[in-house]
């Protein structure tokens, strides 16, 4: 740590604001004429750290210190010095992660001193504490050489100089403590002998007189302690049997008092059993009043009337069964005469007759056609031109088979001219197409690649695993699902809106708390199949419904306590709930008088196994009946005896509350939880539903996206093939192949057409050839032509004729099938209308038959359910009767017990009352001596025993006896003897035994102390010893560098040791001066500066200030000082105040200071090598040869350099 800036204002003379900034870290001077303020700079130094010897500074008070003590405006003083912690691990405590510190302090005049430290208030201690942890003491200096020390150090004598080391190696410590172990260890002689004298004077002769009153006063305290253990024997003797006796009281009048609170238990026992008796007839009474005024008349009506309905609709269902009877006997015939129609095959015959109709009819025009021709061929061979059947002549034929050969010759020859030109335009077209095939090649080639992309992308996509139909029936479906999932929502919301009031929000009460401990609230966990039922359960339930259901108290405990619920709650804890459970007989009970109209409360509701506990105690106990009628009977019934509910939400409770009357219209919260579950049930399936169907997606959609992918592919390939198909058609190449193939087909045409043209040239010349033959021999022929055409007409007409008999004779037939079958279709229709008219009429009978029958057997189990049900109330009534009687004899018997009892109580009242009185009394004079005797009570356990042993003194009487003669025989000796002996002697034993631990504490202290001295003069000779040679080494090595050629040494005085003190030798080339007086001047300085430099090296402080210690030096002298500071200091920083340019150039900054108008300035100078040498500071050429040919020097920087490392 050293200084960096230091800022002066209204300090001495530096009235105005002087900054001294940029401090170097090893070697600063300060140099000035005498008066311009170069010492006040130090002063500043030291007020900051806090010097309390004013006159260091040349001041006697603080006011002083401001610039001419405030007379010249100016009333404060400030000085702020910033030092730059270069080492935080060496800098100051507290401070070592400050890279600045700056210590500001302020006076006022007529204010007090103010320190700051970074621009924060601090105590003065804490600013001393600070500057001592660094070595920076500013009252004890050892880094502040201030003018006049260098004369002191000269003049001292060797006690003087090796208390010098001693302050240095830290040993004055030691001393200190040597000097209070020594003043302590004299007080503790001088206590020793004040011990010693007090004992000797005072305490033991006391003693020894105590002793002999003691031994006559233990006399006199044995018979005095014989004499208080006979009375307190005789006292307990007495307490005890006082004791004994109200005990014994005690007891009989207990024993008394408990046969009194037994009669009357016995008593009320038998009384409240005679009430409850007489509440059980009055109960059977009324309930016998009931069932005689009500429930049998009810009853017997009941079953009245079910036997009248039974008897009823047995009569229907016999009447209706003897119809069902007749309808269907009718039925049955209806069914034969239909099977019988069924079986003539009407159509069948009537198809047949209708086929030989139609073949006599196709004969008959077949024979009236040959007619026809042959009466044309009479015809033709009657007027001689050969007609035909198709009443053409010969010669028309002739002419039209040659009109038709000149035609089919005329085609032939067309058709080859056509066949020639075609023949010469496809050698042309074929030569053009071949001179284009190289272009239309490749365009093929592109094509075959083409389609083989189309193939390929085809075959991938048929080979890929993918249905697009299902993909878009998945779509369909979400987009389906998504307005039902959304409404469904919306449905939960709303009803979970409307069912806030059944939620139970809370905090965690502590980490990793098991939310699953809380069940819910108990309306969350009930689901209700019946909705009807939900109006009736709300009220057997009531304020349950909002109540917590948790796992155990522990958790309930929690909830309440750190759970910051907002709103009250009652919590259900499973295991501590306790449930009333209904029993068998009740349930069979109310089974038997309900009548199948009532039902438990707890079977209506569903809800989880692990809730049951909390469900038994919400509903346990309640039934829920269909009508008032049902619940007042079961509620006032002594059977039952239990609440219960109607659906309309009447309560009737057994002690004879009603409730009931108009409810709100809208639904209960049961109703609006059943609602809320329903909904989410199907928010569940929806959610499901969506869940399947997305996933189903998901597991497609690598599929749809290849599949996608695929098909893109594919339209491009087909659409790419389509341009190569365009471009392919609309090339010249493609063209011309069009042509060849239309010119190939053509051509072909052609030559078909004059083939057959020639062969129907051929038929026809053959034809032509036949007519000229046949017109040729017609002359000759005509009568033999004219006789065979009239035989084929006769031929013609009789087959006709034939034709035309069968034809009306089929005819007929057909008539009269057709006739036969539309009467049986009308017969057969008509039939079966009637038959399903008849198997409807069945059918209905049967079913109303079937349900007549099974209301009449309904009825019958309702009457024979009614009259059992009658039979067991009127059982009921004489079971009723006698169950009066035998109660009535139990209550009679148990009144006459209640009132033997009474009588008893009163007897055994009386002894307890005796009893009492003896054990008050006892118990009184007990007191009395538990009052005047305290003892009495924290001794009474050991009584009997020990000194208190009943038997030991022969009886009550020989003792009180003894204890009369101990009491005469004491007053005699009351008047010799000291009470107060033993208590002096045990105070002065006591006294004489503090004194001697006193005396061997103060022995032990003293052995103690002195092993201390002894120990501290050995640490102090050590550290003394091991300074001396290091200083020593230090001494000289620097005296030998300041005055080359001479050494220093430090030595005890002849004759002594170094511990009685050390003088300052010095030799000049070898001999050694007898005495310093023999120095000059300098050499002294130099001396005394040598010893003091080397003491800084031994303990180095981060700062040292030196002011003008070269006062009486010479220029060269001044020179080596400043050398040496420069190179064997460079660990700590220099502030020196000097008049010889000689010392201070060796610095690396020089301040100088000037006074101008009345007050100091400061101007900073940077010295240069440059100006070291030109100022003389690093010796001329000559002074360098010297030394290095002396080698004096060299062996003494050596020599420091060893001593440095």
């Amino acid at each position: 740590m050293y200084i960096q800036n230091v800022e002066i204002e209204g300090f001495k003379s530096y009235a105005q604001r002087v900054a001294l900034s940029n401090f170097d870290p090893t070697f600063n001077a300060i140099t000035g004429l005498n008066g311009t303020g170069k010492s006040n700079i130090l002063d500043s130094i030291c007020f900051v750290m806090g010097i309390k010897n004013l006159s260091h500074v040349r001041a006697t008070n603080l006011q002083e210190l401001v610039y001419k003590c405030g007379q010249a405006g100016v009333t404060k003083a400030s000085v702020s010095i910033t030092f730059h912690n270069s080492d935080p691990q060496s800098g100051p405590t507290g401070y070592e992660d400050k890279e600045f510190i700056t210590v500001t302090r302020q006076i006022v005049i007529g204010g007090r001193s103010k320190y700051l430290i970074n621009g924060h208030a601090a105590q003065e201690n804490r600013v001393q504490d600070m500057f001592h942890s660094v070595q920076l003491n500013v009252n004890n200096p050892h880094f502040l050489i201030m003018q006049g020390r260098i004369n002191q150090v000269c003049n001292m004598k060797p006690i003087e100089i090796l208390s010098l080391l001693e302050e240095a190696s830290g040993t004055r410590m030691y001393e200190k403590k040597k000097e209070k172990a020594v003043a302590t260890l004299e007080k503790k002689d001088q206590k020793m002998l004040e011990i010693e004298q007090v004992l000797q004077d005072e305490i033991l002769p006391s003693v020894e007189k105590l002793k002999g009153q003691v031994k006559e006063y233990n006399e006199w305290a044995d018979m005095s302690s014989q004499r208080d253990r006979m009375r307190r024997w005789l006292v307990a003797h007495d307490y005890t049997s006082g004791i004994a006796m109200r005990d014994r009281c005690t007891d009989d009048a207990n024993k008394q008092l408990a046969v009194v609170a037994d009669a009357h238990a016995q008593r009320d026992k038998a009384a409240e059993e005679a009430a409850e008796k007489a509440a059980q007839i009055t109960d059977l009474e009324a309930e016998k009043e009931i069932q005689a005024g009500g429930e049998i008349r009810e009853r017997q009506t009941e079953v009245d009337q079910l036997n009248l309905r039974l008897t009823e609709e047995s009569t229907r269902a016999k009447n209706k069964a003897e119809t069902l009877t007749a309808e269907d006997k009718a039925l049955k015939a209806l069914q034969a005469d239909l099977k019988k129609l069924g079986e003539q095959d009407l159509p069948s015959q009537l198809a047949a007759a209708e086929k030989a109709r139609d073949k006599a009819r196709a004969a008959l025009d077949a024979t009236e056609r040959s007619v026809e021709a042959a009466v044309r061929e009479v015809a033709g061979a009657e007027a001689g031109d050969g007609r035909d059947e198709s009443n053409r002549s010969l010669q028309e034929r002739l002419a039209d088979a040659q009109n038709g050969q000149t035609a089919a010759d005329a085609e032939r020859q067309t058709a080859l001219v056509c066949s020639k030109h075609l023949t010469k335009q496809l050698a042309d077209t074929k030569k053009a197409a071949t001179a284009k095939e190289r272009e239309g090649g490749k365009l093929a080639s592109d094509l075959a690649k083409q389609v083989a992309a189309v193939q390929d992308a085809e075959v991938k996509l048929s080979s890929l695993r993918f249905d697009a139909a299902e993909l878009a029936r998945l779509e369909g479906e979400r987009e389906r699902l998504g307005p039902q999932l959304r409404a469904a929502r919306e449905e939960v919301e709303r009803l979970a809106h409307e069912a806030s009031g059944c939620g139970f929000r809370y905090t965690d009460p502590r980490p990793g708390f098991d939310r699953a401990s809380v069940k819910g609230v108990v309306a969350s966990l009930v689901r209700v199949a019946d909705p009807s039922n939900v109006t009736a359960l709300e009220v057997a339930a009531g304020g349950k419904l909002y109540q917590v259901v948790v796992d155990t108290e522990v958790t309930a405990k929690e909830l309440l306590e750190r759970g910051k619920l907002i709103k009250r709650v009652t919590i259900i804890p499973l295991n501590k709930v306790s449930v009333r459970e209904t029993s068998s007989s009740v349930l069979s009970a109310a089974a038997r008088l309900g009548a199948g109209k009532a039902a438990p409360a707890l079977q209506l509701v569903g809800y989880a196994e692990d809730v049951e506990q909390a469900m038994k105690y919400t509903f346990g106990g309640v039934f829920v009946c269909q009508d008032a009628g049902t619940a007042k009977k079961l509620a006032f019934s002594r059977e039952v005896s239990c609440r219960c509910v109607t659906l309309q939400g009447d309560d009737f409770n057994p002690s004879g509350l009603l409730t009931g009357g108009s409810r709100a219209k809208q639904g209960g919260l049961l109703a609006r939880i059943s609602e809320l579950h329903a909904a989410e049930g199907r928010l569940g399936e929806l959610t499901a539903q969506m869940r399947v169907v997305e996933e189903a997606l998901g597991g497609m959609a690598a599929a749809a996206k290849e599949h996608k992918r695929l098909s893109q592919q594919l339209d491009l390939a087909r659409h790419a093939h389509c341009l190569l198909q365009e471009r392919a058609a609309g090339s010249e190449a493609a063209q011309l192949a069009g042509q060849v193939i239309a010119l190939e087909a053509q051509l072909k045409e052609a030559g078909d057409a004059a083939t057959a043209a020639e062969a129907r040239t051929r038929e026809l010349t053959e034809q032509a050839k036949s007519l000229e033959r046949e017109i040729r021999d017609f002359a000759s022929e005509r009568g033999k032509r004219l006789k065979a055409a009239q035989d084929k007409l006769k031929r013609a007409k009789s087959e006709a004729e034939a034709g035309r008999k069968l034809m009306r004779a089929a005819e007929a037939r057909a008539l009269e099938v057709a006739a036969e079958a539309e009467g049986a279709d009308a017969e057969i229709a008509e039939l079966r209308a009637k038959v399903e008219a008849g198997e409807a009429t069945v059918a209905a009978l049967s079913a109303e038959v079937d349900a007549l029958r099974a209301d009449a057997a309904a009825t019958k189990a309702k009457f024979d359910e009614a009259k059992g049900v009658l039979e067991a109330a009127r059982m009921r009534m004489r079971e009723c009767d006698d169950e009066i009687k035998v109660m009535e004899k139990e209550r009679k018997k148990l009144m006459k017990a209640a009132s033997d009892l009474e009588v008893e109580a009163k007897r055994s009242e009386t002894k307890a009352a005796v009893a009492t009185k003896q054990a008050n009394e006892a118990a009184k004079h007990c007191g009395l001596l538990e009052e005047k005797y305290p003892w009495l009570l924290q001794e009474k356990d050991s009584f009997g025993t020990g000194d208190y042993d009943f038997k030991k003194y022969g009886g009550q009487k020989k003792a009180l006896d003894e204890y009369h003669n101990l009491e005469e025989r004491l007053k005699e000796l009351n008047g010799r003897v000291n009470h107060q002996c033993v208590t002096k002697l045990e105070k002065a034993e006591q006294e004489c035994k503090v004194l001697l631990d006193k005396k061997l504490i103060v022995e032990n202290d003293r052995k103690s102390l002195v092993q201390v001295i002894e120990e501290l003069d050995e640490k102090k000779k050590a550290a003394v010893k091991q300074t001396w040679d290091i200083v020593n080494n230090y001494f000289s090595a620097i005296f030998s560098t300041l005055l080359p050629g001479s050494d220093a040494t430090l030595q005890p005085p002849e004759g002594q040791s170094y511990l009685d003190g050390l003088d300052m030798r010095v030799a000049f080339g070898g001999v050694w001066k007898e005495s310093l007086t023999e120095l000059s001047g300098g050499q002294r300085a130099l001396l005394a500066l040598s010893l003091i430099l080397a003491l800084c090296r031994f303990k180095p402080a981060p700062l040292y200030i030196l002011d003008e210690v070269d006062s009486a030096l010479d220029l060269n002298n001044s020179q080596n000082i400043g050398r040496m500071i420069k190179e064997h200091f460079p660990q700590s920083q220099f502030l020196v105040v000097s008049h010889k340019d000689g010392f201070f150039n060796n610095a690396n900054i020089i301040f100088r200071t000037k006074f101008v108008d009345g007050v100091s300035t400061v101007t900073r100078t940077v010295v240069g090598a440059a100006e070291r040498i030109a100022s003389g500071a690093v010796g001329n050429a000559a002074d360098r040869a010297k030394a290095v040919a002396g080698g004096g020097g060299a062996r003494v920087r050596t020599a420091l350099g060893v001593a440095n490392r």
